[in-house]
């Protein structure tokens, strides 16, 4: 697919947000959009809406036939489209205002620092984000993940056996539990918990013998190599981080409109989730705990409680920090507040960019969509007879979705068309010459509303905030109380 533009290097592709927010640090560099250039402002939603809006068809359509699938899909997938047609101009203008506001805002922190700072500049910052980039994927080399990957297989068998322990000692303090089970299944696997308890300390054992002997074998209890302690931090810290994920993913899923059927499978995935991250909590508190027993002198990692974890934002500095050692006190901060500045300022001019490019690209689009419905008017004065009346119809069909579109563009594009004339270069008598035709579009939508409803056309639009303030409401006051009652 596109051989030609890949091998011309004019194609680049790349992956939503939440690729990158599932993985770990060295994905977020090579992947987020927010993090490499030419992507602007994009976070990948975009993905996320429209697999939001066909997700309702996956139950509907499980046992339906090919055709009526594609049908299905094509019918949402139209509809989901003309809708963002309709309110692509709407969209432009708070996009670009908060854009425009995130920009003054980093380049304001910039000038902070130059005036106190004199030698570190914006082109300082770009090289240190530079630097820092490479070091860090320096960090992921092909000897040390696969030594990540044997310590992961290590820290998930210490899970089983920490689980399976807990379980064997719940077992022997209470007997009776052979009495509560109620399928000959269950006792079978209460009684089976002692051997289950060996199995895993003996596979445990020859895995670390089969990986290299003591350096491994000392993860079963602590760790004597402090590097092979770091790594296990960072990965302990990782795995509660993809565990977090999953339940905001879980959290936001149970919030979308379902059967009772449909919500009772929710609330157990969201129960296994919340699950999921004590469990791997635990594992890195463990990993912590046997840090700085090992490594009195060293700085402690950071141990959040489980409730601040439970209700942490997702872009909170504890998940990107641990892998590498970063720069400490206020130079350490004036470093990554410089960086962070620099990255938003070069996104945020890219997005003001890429808005002005979609503002000329609908209004040229506009002026040679009316150019073909003034063409196809003339074909039906110049046919006759059957041919007349079907080009007729689909005349009257195109210009009523037509005239709906561009009232609802009208103003609203001719305003960003003249708010982001600066951010891209365009010939200015070809400027002129579009706008011009896109003033005679906009007229002609006019008249052709008046002609269609005998009178002039009114647009009227309720603001939605009231509605947009309760909906946040109600998600702050779930994220703060709701799962932590699971």
């Amino acid at each position: 697919m596109f051989e030609q533009e890949r091998l011309q290097d004019r194609l680049k592709f790349g992956t939503s947000v939440f690729h990158a927010y599932a993985h770990r640090w060295p994905c977020q560099l090579q992947w987020n959009p927010r993090k490499n250039q030419g992507w602007g402002r994009s976070d990948g939603e975009g993905s996320e809406q429209v697999w939001a809006v066909l997700d309702p068809l996956v139950s509907t359509e499980r046992y339906s036939t090919k055709q009526h699938c594609m049908d299905a899909i094509h019918m949402r997938a139209a509809h989901f489209h003309s809708n963002l047609r309709h309110s692509a101009v709407d969209s432009l203008n708070p996009k670009r205002k908060d854009t425009i506001k995130r920009l003054e805002e980093a380049s304001q922190a910039l000038n902070n620092i130059a005036l106190t700072h004199r030698n570190r500049d914006v082109t300082f910052f770009k090289n240190k984000w530079e630097e820092q980039k490479a070091r860090q994927l320096e960090e992921m080399t092909e000897s040390k993940a696969e030594k990540r990957e044997r310590l992961e297989m290590m820290l998930a068998l210490e899970e089983e056996l920490v689980q399976a322990r807990t379980v064997h000692l719940a077992l022997r303090c209470c007997i009776h539990f052979l009495v509560i089970a109620r399928t000959h299944a269950e006792k079978n696997e209460l009684m089976s918990l002692p051997t289950l308890v060996a199995d895993i300390e003996e596979q445990t054992k020859n895995f670390a013998t089969a990986l290299g002997g003591e350096e491994f074998q000392n993860l079963a209890g602590a760790t004597c190599n402090q590097e092979n302690a770091v790594l296990s931090l960072a990965i302990a810290r990782g795995n509660l981080y993809e565990a977090k994920v999953g339940l905001v993913e879980a959290r936001l899923r149970r919030h979308r409109h379902s059967g009772a059927r449909q919500q009772q499978y929710i609330a157990k995935h969201l129960r296994n989730r919340t699950s999921n991250v004590r469990v791997k909590y635990n594992t890195y508190k463990r990993q912590v705990d046997k840090y700085v027993d090992d490594y009195p002198d060293a700085n402690p990692p950071h141990l959040p409680e489980l409730g601040e974890i439970m209700t942490m934002e997702m872009d909170d500095d504890f998940w990107n920090r641990g892998e590498i050692k970063q720069e400490a006190g206020e130079e350490g901060e004036i470093t990554r507040l410089g960086i962070n500045s620099f990255l938003t300022q070069r996104s945020s001019r890219e997005e003001l960019r890429r808005i002005a490019r979609e503002a000329h690209q609908m209004t040229a689009w506009s002026n040679m969509y009316y150019g073909r419905i003034v063409s196809l008017k003339h074909k039906v004065d110049q046919a006759v007879g059957a041919v007349q009346v079907m080009l007729l119809s689909l005349h009257s069909i195109v210009k009523k979705q037509a005239c709906n579109l561009w009232k609802r563009w009208g103003f609203d594009l001719q305003k960003e068309l003249q708010e982001t004339s600066t951010y891209v270069n365009v010939d200015n008598d070809h400027y002129k010459k579009m706008k011009d035709d896109f003033e005679k579009v906009t007229d002609w939508a006019e008249e052709e509303w008046r002609m269609l409803a005998g009178k002039p056309a009114l647009r009227a639009e309720e603001p939605d905030m009231f509605e947009q303030e309760e909906d946040l409401l109600y998600e702050q006051l779930y994220e703060n109380f709701g799962e932590l009652r699971v």
